[in-house]
């Protein structure tokens, strides 16, 4: 947030200062609410088509957008910052430069409106810098570039901002919750069309309503080329960025786990470890898993072991139980059922899984509500940590859960750094490698002994080791 209000909202103020009246020059006039209701409903309506632009193009670049581990927040306080920072400062700090400074330099240096519209969009999407981002961003950037100028006015685009940034943070909160349940697709696609169709209707209603006036209200400034240099470099840097981004996800090779060199190894496995966690919810103990793992004799390739949880389902609070039979292969990072025995009583929110038939590709499990189970196990089966010397915490991106064999469905961002933590198995504190796993999830494995898992954190939920 820092950023916004120095980096963009400061600047804007003190060029538009400098050019005389900031009212004028920031298109700060008001056009009323109901502009501005309209553009709430555009911002929003138009979200579904820009993250459908942007699936489209993670699907052509062959890697999803990247955020930093620990993005999300998972505390009350945090919740509200970020929602804050996304829904309401964003929008205000960048309306003000984009569609509200630069968009009226360009009408000052008498450009015709659709290269000023096409130039400001532009603008704002190379702003967003990751090319996974620029066909989402570009589509949103037309449109409230278009309102600002059809309306002479910032605040219908900074409201149809907002409309589009507060969509956008209450899905992501959704969606990193543990309580939510994965929608019907055919009413999200029913909503989804409802709501695009919504903004279209409102951006008809705007062109009808507010009907352009003259581009320039002000004698046109003759712009020298001497003027350009500050967008060549802000285009090479976009390029540069860009470009790094793609080079680094885009052709980064998925390594098996035995070739993330110093990081992670293959695990010597021991005959057979037996693990009991108790599961908190804060303070609140939720419920207990117990954990059997084999290792395979010969080549070691493949996992064999049992999962058994035991607690009270968050949304009904009646107990729950699952109980997991399943193979690891570490070689692909792939855990797979061996049978599925499905018993689901609505009373108890039963799950139960037996052994019983080989592995298939419909058996494989790939998140969802089993991988809050799933994921200590994996991790605590998978990898063997080596402590970090003296250097600084290390980043790796640790690809799993393929559904077809070949295609990535999800990627792991994890951060290692060394940290003590209190075990109930232990006397004081243990020395531990910390691994912050995406936005929600850490683990602390035992430095001594790196394929024990002592503590797993995640959504709120903390797994720890009592036996």
């Amino acid at each position: 947030m820092a950023a916004e209000l120095f980096g963009i909202l400061l600047p804007a103020l003190l060029f538009a200062t400098a050019a005389g009246s900031r009212k004028q020059a920031l298109r700060l006039k008001w056009v009323g609410l109901r502009p501005c209701g309209m553009g709430v409903v555009i911002g929003a309506g138009l979200f579904p088509l820009a993250a459908a632009a942007g699936a489209l193009a993670e699907k052509i670049l062959g890697y999803p957008f990247h955020l930093p581990p620990g993005f999300f927040p998972t505390d009350l306080g945090g919740t509200l910052l970020y929602a804050f920072a996304l829904g309401v400062s964003a929008p205000f700090c960048e309306e003000m430069l984009f569609r509200g400074y630069i968009l009226g330099a360009f009408e000052r240096a008498g450009w015709r409106p659709r290269t000023a519209i096409l130039a400001v969009a532009a603008l704002f999407t190379a702003f967003h810098l990751s090319p996974s981002r620029f066909p989402g961003v570009a589509v949103l950037a037309l449109a409230l570039t278009y309102i600002a100028w059809r309306s002479r006015s910032i605040w219908p685009s900074m409201a149809a901002h907002f409309g589009a940034n507060s969509t956008a943070v209450v899905l992501s909160i959704a969606r990193n919750s543990a309580q939510m349940q994965k929608p019907n697709p055919l009413v999200v696609a029913l909503l989804a069309i409802a709501a695009t169709a919504a903004a279209i209707y409102c951006l008809r209603r705007i062109a009808v309503e507010m009907p352009a006036l003259p581009m320039r209200e002000i004698a046109p400034t003759p712009v020298k080329p001497s003027h350009w240099w500050p967008l060549v470099v802000a285009g090479l840097i976009v390029a540069v960025c860009a470009g790094g981004e793609i080079a680094i996800y885009r052709f980064h090779k998925a390594l098996p786990t035995h070739e993330l060199p110093g990081l992670l190894m293959e695990a010597p496995w021991p005959q057979q470890i037996d693990w009991n966690y108790a599961i908190y919810d804060r303070d609140k103990q939720i419920g207990e898993a117990d954990y059997h793992i084999v290792g395979q004799a010969q080549s070691g390739t493949l996992l064999f072991g049992t999962a058994n949880f035991r607690g009270y389902n968050g949304l009904t609070g009646k107990p729950m139980k699952i109980f997991l039979h399943a193979s690891w292969d570490r070689s692909s990072l792939m855990l797979r059922k061996l049978h599925r025995q499905r018993a689901n009583d609505r009373g108890d929110s039963t799950f139960e899984y037996s052994d019983g038939a080989p592995p298939s590709k419909e058996a494989r499990l790939s998140g969802g509500l089993y991988g809050v189970y799933e994921l200590p196990w994996r991790l605590s089966a998978a990898v063997m940590l080596q402590a970090p010397r003296a250097r600084p915490p290390v980043s790796l991106d640790l690809w799993y859960a393929p559904l077809d064999g070949v295609t990535v469905k999800q990627q792991l961002r994890i951060q290692m750094y060394p940290q003590p933590v209190m075990c109930p198995t232990h006397s004081g504190n243990v020395r531990t490698i910390r691994l912050d796993i995406g936005a929600t999830a850490s683990a602390w494995y035992d430095v001594r002994k790196p394929y024990t898992l002592i503590r797993y954190r995640v959504s709120g939920t903390d797994w720890v080791l009592v036996k």
